[in-house]
């Protein structure tokens, strides 16, 4: 699970690192390891930076937590320097078991996704889960110069990258920069020889980058 960056999209509002948000009696870290678990993975492994491991340790207690875990297993793949998402797959893949594999970002939540269904198709590359966004703001439909009608927050009719992925060790250590980011480069290269699955999901998926994602976030698993 890709665990870095701070949440400057929710500044002022948040000053914390995104992973520690606040999810009830859990923080969003937290969250995301327990829909790991119950989607049968017995091990993870947290791709973070150095500082974010510090504040883990020194200013809460949730690495405390997660490593008393024994399902899943919670292992640590940490960067001394800032390694982008390649890199940072890159990394944590020295630390993979099995030749197929699941990455996440920590702020994408895909709740009622079967990871099982990535896996299935990802024995000879990647395969990334396809959302369709929801519109931040309501929709206004006009008719000759005069409102019709309103349409709350609606759902667009286009996919995006959901954050969710199975892929390959090989794959990874053929394609991926040690330091730089894979949905800009990888992917794009993938998709033009066609090497790249998507599977389409319709459940509900929050990305978190705005205060007003984190509170759909919070209505979501309250």
């Amino acid at each position: 699970m890709l665990c870095g960056g701070q949440a400057w999209m929710l500044k002022p509002d948040a000053e914390i690192p995104k992973p520690l948000l606040n999810f009830g009696d859990e923080t969003l870290l937290e969250k995301q390891v327990s829909w790991l678990a119950k989607n049968g993975f017995t091990r993870v492994i947290l791709a973070l930076n150095k500082d974010l491991l510090g504040y883990l340790i020194l200013k809460t207690d949730v690495y405390r937590k997660i490593k008393c875990l024994k399902t899943p297993e919670v292992t640590m793949s940490v960067e001394d320097s800032k390694l982008g998402t390649g890199g940072a797959i890159k990394k944590a893949c020295q630390l993979v078991k099995n030749e197929i594999f699941y990455a996440c970002n920590v702020d994408n939540l895909a709740f009622d996704s079967a990871p099982d269904k990535l896996l299935d198709e990802a024995a000879t590359g990647i395969v990334m889960l396809l959302a369709k966004p929801t519109l931040s703001y309501g929709k206004v439909m006009v008719d000759g110069g005069y409102v019709k009608n309103f349409e709350e927050k609606p759902k667009l009719t286009f996919y995006v990258n959901a954050g969710h992925y199975a892929m390959t060790k090989t794959l990874v250590s053929k394609l991926f920069p040690d330091v730089g980011n894979f949905e800009k480069t990888v992917l794009p290269a993938l998709a033009k020889r066609k090497a790249l699955k998507g599977i389409e999901y319709h459940g509900t998926w929050i990305n978190i980058d705005t205060f007003n994602d984190y509170l759909s976030a919070l209505s979501l698993v309250q």
